[in-house]
């Protein structure tokens, strides 16, 4: 057999196995395998509650029904940000400006040990002033990071308007930790009775958001 001709032969046989046959890459940074909150938690219109998918595997194995899994969406660099890009989307709250925090509240699930130190929040005009994080192996063993609040302060006037659409926040807890879970509580918004917002990207102490685990990788 001519040196052409296998090359040919070599190059069909290639094209010829299936994706699925594929040796899947390995990955060695943790990646975020799963985001959730509780189901029906938003009661306005959000992806998770418009598309009533209130936990999200990755890889996306349904690109029609990602629900609250748009909490971790890369952030484009243009975008008009409008109310169908919410996440989530509350009005249930125990005292103004502190929502039921058994609704609001967002777990991440890593495929191994992920260090987080802070939280990218992308805003809504009506969005999130406080929040406290938790991290561990086990749901019933978290331990918390402490509270972090917005950049425009700590204690943001009850009112409406707060922010910008689309303002990218970064609040930062008062410790590091690592772990499997991580979740973020939402303790305090300067709106009385509701917020919404867009995306939060979980951060290590590098300043570096967690991507999610997609089609093709291993862990």
């Amino acid at each position: 057999m001519g040196g052409k001709t296998r090359i040919v032969l070599a190059t069909i046989l290639a094209l010829a196995v299936p994706a699925s046959a594929a040796e899947p890459l390995r990955v060695s940074n943790p990646r975020i395998v799963e985001v959730s909150v509780p189901t029906d938690s938003s009661d306005g219109p959000s992806w998770s509650s418009n598309q009533n998918v209130w936990t999200e595997s990755f890889p996306i194995k349904d690109v029609n029904q990602i629900g609250i899994g748009y909490v971790v969406e890369p952030e484009p660099f243009h975008r008009s940000w409008s109310e169908a890009d919410f996440v989530m989307h509350d009005h249930m709250y125990i005292s103004p400006g502190v929502p039921d925090p058994r609704r609001a509240n967002i777990t991440f699930r890593f495929s191994k040990p992920a260090k987080i130190g802070e939280v990218l929040i992308i805003q809504h005009e009506n969005g999130i002033g406080q929040i406290e994080g938790f991290i561990g192996n086990d749901e019933k063993n978290m331990k918390s990071l402490g509270r972090a609040h917005s950049t425009l302060g700590a204690d943001l006037p009850l009112k409406n308007g707060t922010f910008v659409d689309g303002y990218r926040d970064l609040f930062k807890f008062e410790r590091s930790g690592e772990g499997r879970l991580f979740r973020i509580v939402i303790t305090k918004t300067p709106l009385p009775n509701g917020y919404a917002f867009f995306r939060a990207y979980p951060r290590n102490d590098d300043h570096t958001s967690y991507e999610v685990l997609r089609a093709g990788e291993m862990p």
